[in-house]
Parts: structure tokens; C-alpha cells; sequence
């Protein structure tokens, strides 16, 4: 089970200690249309410290995943949070950054190609 400081610093950013399917959960309800989130680690369990990379899951109403982001870590999460100045503005926000890690992962394939086809091209004239 998480440690009494993992648990007090997330109920302090208004997550609480849920069971689902019977896995203790950091959840919150986000929006009034009953969207809410849940933290946890890669492996999808509760953080065991405030310093791991945590996953935000946001769920729609039906309990459908709808989309996450990975973070740096708890401190990350709360700071993000606290800076917003209204849910959706948090949530815009989680997105960009979410983009922002897809994104990493093409540039970094293009980057890839490039370098392979100035490879290829200084092997083919010093032929």
C-alpha cells in the first residue's frame, strides 16, 4: 500500500483512495458531466513515491478511457494543477503536453531517415 505521504499529498490536490476491481486508485472527478481521472504509475498501480513518472487517465462517464499523459512526477501533476485557472484550462494543458510526447517520437523517426539517406548519400560518392 502507498505511503501515508503519498496519500496526504494527493488528497491535498483533491484525489482519494478509491477501489477498482480491486486496486486501490488516486481518483477525482473532473468535470460535472462525470469525467474524472485517476493516477498511476507505468505499471498502473499507485505511486509508491512522489518522485516516479505518473500516468493521468481521464475516463468519460461510462468508465471509458479517453485519453493519458505521463509525467515527470507527482510534484509535476500538483504544479500544473495549481497554476490552472479552471479544469478545462488543466486539462488543455495535459493535451498540449500529450501532444507534445507523441510528437517526440516522429520527429525523432524523421531525424532517423535524414541521417540514414546522408549516410547513403556520402557512401554512394566516395565510391
Amino acid at each position: 500500500m502507498a505511503t501515508d505521504m503519498v496519500l496526504d499529498f494527493y488528497e491535498s490536490i483533491n484525489f482519494e483512495l478509491i477501489d477498482i476491481d480491486g486496486y486501490d486508485t488516486l481518483f477525482t472527478e473532473l468535470l460535472e458531466d462525470g469525467t474524472y481521472a485517476t493516477v498511476s504509475d507505468d505499471d498502473g498501480y499507485m505511486p509508491e513515491d512522489l518522485e516516479t513518472p505518473v500516468v493521468f487517465n481521464v475516463y468519460d462517464d461510462n468508465d471509458s478511457f479517453q485519453w493519458s499523459v505521463t509525467l515527470d512526477d507527482s510534484y509535476q501533476l500538483k504544479d500544473l494543477l495549481d497554476g490552472a485557472e479552471s479544469t478545462d484550462a488543466f486539462l488543455v494543458t495535459l493535451q498540449k503536453l500529450r501532444k507534445e510526447h507523441d510528437a517526440l517520437p516522429i520527429f525523432l523517426y524523421w531525424l532517423a531517415n535524414c541521417l540514414l539517406s546522408f549516410h547513403k548519400l556520402i557512401l554512394c560518392t566516395s565510391i
